[in-house]
């Protein structure tokens, strides 16, 4: 099946910046009584980031780009139980994953993700994005490459510049709106009582030069 294999790597990881362009992205973790936590995730495509996508990718107009099964295995690789994923319409993805054991799962091996007894962690910056580039299989590292992330190319630039080398090679939509793009995260204490929410742009995200986190206590 000919599918954006990068992107599910991605929505697992928590990479949610990187395709994720036109409707906000939004990632909601939730601390679990077990020492786990539930990540979901869904985002949108405006049709012509959707058609961007199937050019770069290869994907026919009649060909599915995106499959609720792939994510769905994917999850379960990564250490996810009761997966569920759903693809709404052709520019839509929904996904959720159970991670009980964080440290042994490919979020707690990059350290997308921690937890201690009281409190939850989401850290995204450069030695996140090379030790999750550095897991993955060739066929979705290329999907990877071609979004040119700036500390996989050895680069160093503002949001601004990642603008002009995007639309340098796909044209100025496509770098508008990843770049641009809002991504919402919310963090949960397991009681629900505690909540971190923080927003920000993909171009920012994308273009860290250090490490940002984003942690609830309880």
């Amino acid at each position: 099946m000919n599918v954006i294999k990068k992107t599910f790597v991605l929505v697992l990881a928590g990479f949610f910046a990187v395709l994720c362009t036109a409707c906000s992205p939004v990632i909601t973790v939730n601390a679990t009584n077990d020492g786990g936590a539930k990540f979901s995730f869904k985002t949108g495509f405006s049709k012509e980031t959707t058609k961007t996508l199937r050019t770069i990718s290869g994907v026919g107009e009649n060909e599915q780009l995106f499959s609720a099964e792939y994510m769905e295995a994917i999850l379960k690789e990564a250490g996810g139980e009761n997966v569920a994923a759903s693809v709404p319409s052709a520019n839509e993805i929904e996904t959720s994953a159970l991670i009980k054991k964080i440290k042994e799962s490919a979020l707690g091996y990059t350290g997308v993700l921690s937890r201690t007894s009281k409190s939850l962690t989401l850290t995204i910056g450069p030695e996140q994005f090379l030790k999750f580039y550095n897991i993955l299989t060739e066929d979705s590292k290329s999907y990877f490459d071609m979004l040119m992330i700036p500390a996989l190319i050895g680069e160093t630039m503002n949001a601004e510049e990642y603008r002009e080398l995007l639309s340098s090679m796909y044209g100025p939509s496509f770098a508008n709106e990843l770049v641009d793009g809002k991504i919402s995260i919310t963090l949960t204490s397991p009681d629900g009582k505690k909540v971190k929410k923080a927003t920000s742009t993909l171009g920012e995200i994308l273009t860290l030069r250090e490490e940002k986190s984003w942690t609830v206590s309880w």
